[in-house]
């Protein structure tokens, strides 16, 4: 419950710092984690990424296509470091740093430490350049105050007893 409050005393306070977004009467659209694309243009693959979802590259595509929001997903790391995430593994959205390769075995996000995630692994896309390292969420938080985007927060940080203890 404290790491919830937490969090979203966290996300309110980005989100007051960064770049005013006016929100008229009329409904606003959200760039899904970040915005994203998939390699073939033709459909949506959710296995197959030119820009990695929840990436800062995300953040800049989002900008580059006029969203004036992203919603992005936070999880913890073993040592307690927030990073942006969707899924509770990294196996589909990261590759191992070395030559993109798939992952074996499941790799839980909340039982691996953050310096692992990033010495190790990288956002899985086409194109080296897109090829980064995970976010943490002050990295992204930063990237959208700096690219002048409004963060929605996703918070997938409720995996029970498993938690790591805040510091």
């Amino acid at each position: 419950m404290i790491k919830r409050l937490t969090i979203f005393i966290v996300a309110a306070l980005a989100m007051c710092s960064c770049a005013t977004t006016r929100f008229s009467d009329y409904p606003t659209v959200f760039a899904h984690r970040g915005c994203w694309l998939s390699e073939d243009s033709q459909t949506i693959s959710r296995e197959s990424f030119l820009v990695p979802e929840n990436s800062l590259s995300g953040v800049r595509m989002a900008v580059r296509f006029g969203y004036p929001s992203i919603e992005c997903d936070v999880r913890w790391t073993k040592d307690s470091v927030l990073v942006c995430m969707h899924d509770g593994t990294i196996n589909r959205t990261m590759r191992l740093k070395d030559g993109q390769k798939p992952i074996e075995g499941k790799v839980r996000v909340s039982d691996t430490d953050f310096k692992t995630l990033r010495d190790k692994y990288r956002l899985q896309s086409s194109e080296e350049e897109y090829r980064e390292q995970i976010p943490t969420f002050e990295e992204m938080l930063l990237e959208c105050k700096e690219c002048g985007i409004k963060p929605i927060l996703h918070c997938d940080i409720y995996e029970g007893s498993s938690l790591p203890t805040m510091r």
